[in-house]
């Protein structure tokens, strides 16, 4: 049985992709093939899972392992949740129990990795498959504002792409969201932002991915007059240097635009709620919250309230 670790908030998308079932908080639990899956940070075999609560505990569940390989291992923690110890302690503590049952410790050049998931009070025990999913090769430039590639792919799935489609992302940033559309759907891509440097970084980005985007530079005003499948996006917010009513005009803009050029559906992420005021003209189908280590994010996804003729 394997375990896929994602962002809390898209454990269905993330089932849907592995063809498995969620069994705890950003952890969704399958026995089929493991492949670079692209709603994923990290795939590990399960050896053994237990409840504790505290660190002896763990370090009891460990001494009940049975491993069956040779050489040197190490060890590694992934820690979610609040507790009286971190990483490195339940890491130092496995380890001096694996030294006992007879093995080397190495954390530079070990054959072998034991992985520790801790997850509030649930400790599974596990070889990894795959590591570090969320990291893309192509994201050569990135956005200080830009978000998981992990989440870009989930966005997308909230948005209803498919193979095919067109799809807009009006603040592209560094092209994250269109990216992962190219690569996993290919279909029509336009992106769009307001900041020349950051159209820029996207086109590089997009072409070390070799996928065909679309740029637009400017507002909305400047977007293109043609008809999208659906949209996906993670706004600009307000900051020291962006006015809330600045933002609020920036998300009116948008969403006249988007419902008189999107056919489907809006999904569009924010770190906060202020742009649901300007979504007058949209019907708010869902929300969720979506968390990334622990930053949280609502997920909205919206369609316009008028049914167009096609």
């Amino acid at each position: 049985m394997n375990i896929a670790i994602c962002l809390r908030g898209i454990e269905d998308i993330a089932a849907q992709e592995v063809n498995g079932k969620k069994t705890l908080p950003g952890r969704v639990e399958f026995s089929g093939d493991v492949t670079d899956f692209r709603s994923v940070n990290d795939v590990y075999e399960v050896l053994h899972s237990c409840t504790f609560n505290e660190l002896d505990d763990i370090e009891t569940e460990a001494e009940k392992l049975q491993l069956h390989f040779s050489g040197s291992v190490k060890v590694d923690c992934i820690r979610e949740g609040e507790h009286n110890f971190n990483s490195v302690d339940v890491e130092k503590i496995v380890s001096t129990v694996l030294r006992k049952k007879g093995f080397a410790i190495d954390f530079k050049k070990a054959y072998n990795t034991i992985l520790v998931d801790v997850l509030d009070k649930h400790c599974i025990f596990g070889i990894p498959k795959k590591r570090r999913l969320q990291k893309r090769e192509y994201r050569v430039k990135i956005n200080n504002q830009g978000i998981n590639a992990c989440l870009a792919y989930a966005m997308l799935k909230l948005a209803g792409y498919e193979d095919g489609m067109s799809v807009l992302d009006p603040f592209c940033k560094d092209g994250t969201i269109l990216i992962e559309a190219g690569l996993t759907a290919p279909g029509t891509l336009h992106g769009n932002d307001a900041n020349k440097n950051n159209v820029r970084n996207a086109r590089l980005n997009a072409a070390m991915a070799k996928v065909p985007i679309t740029f637009h530079t400017g507002d909305a005003a400047n977007l293109p007059e043609m008809q999208f499948d659906c949209a996906a996006s993670y706004p600009p917010f307000e900051s020291k240097r962006r006015t809330f009513k600045t933002m609020q005009r920036v998300y009116k803009e948008f969403f006249e635009y988007a419902a008189a050029h999107v056919k489907g559906k809006i999904a569009l992420l924010s770190p906060n709620k202020s742009l649901l005021d300007a979504a007058q003209d949209l019907k708010l189908n869902e929300e969720r919250e979506v968390w990334a280590g622990k930053q949280k994010f609502f997920a909205f996804i919206f369609e316009c309230k008028k049914t167009r003729t096609q």
